[in-house]
């Protein structure tokens, strides 16, 4: 007996071939829905973290921009404060920008401080006076003035459309 009624409890949920009586047909997910659903939340994660590097990019571009005004500022702020009793400069070179003493730089002072930009930011144009190959800008003693005026353009190495500019006055 005790068999039995097993054996109908069996039948009942699980069916002659042992299909579920309890679902019906039609319900759950087909492959289908499956993969347009797959396909919905991919897209999504692609836009999510494009938008995300994109974002990424420009911080870098940013700090960039920060670090390198807050040398050039030091480097005026030494000059004018005569430390060293010398004229301070900053040399400009792709991937760095560098505070000297004086007016001549050289790459094995012990002195020099510098800023290596960071990967996916390049300096992509330099445009000061006198000439167009100057890379020095030299801040006179005391007063802080310099005769290198113009700008300095970072960007974006992967977007160069993504710029920043930064402008030397000839007053410093």
């Amino acid at each position: 007996k005790g068999n039995q009624e097993m054996k109908k409890r069996l039948e009942n949920s699980l069916g002659i071939f042992g299909e579920s009586k309890d679902i019906k047909k039609g319900e759950g997910f087909t492959l289908i829905e499956f993969l347009i659903v797959f396909l919905i939340f991919t897209i999504l994660i692609i836009l999510i973290l494009s938008g995300f590097r994109s974002f990424q990019a420009q911080t870098g571009l940013d700090k960039n921009i920060q670090s390198s005004t807050q040398l050039l500022r030091l480097a005026r702020n030494y000059a004018i404060s005569s430390k060293n009793n010398q004229p301070h400069s900053v040399h400009i070179e792709n991937g760095q920008i560098v505070l000297f003493e004086g007016t001549t730089y050289t790459a094995a002072s012990t002195s020099n401080q510098g800023i290596n930009l960071t990967n996916g930011v390049a300096i992509d144009q330099i445009n000061l006076n006198p000439t167009s190959s100057t890379t020095e800008i030299i801040f006179e003693k005391t007063t802080g003035t310099t005769a290198n005026d113009g700008y300095i353009r970072l960007s974006q190495t992967n977007d160069p459309s993504q710029n920043q500019l930064i402008y030397i006055e000839p007053s410093g």
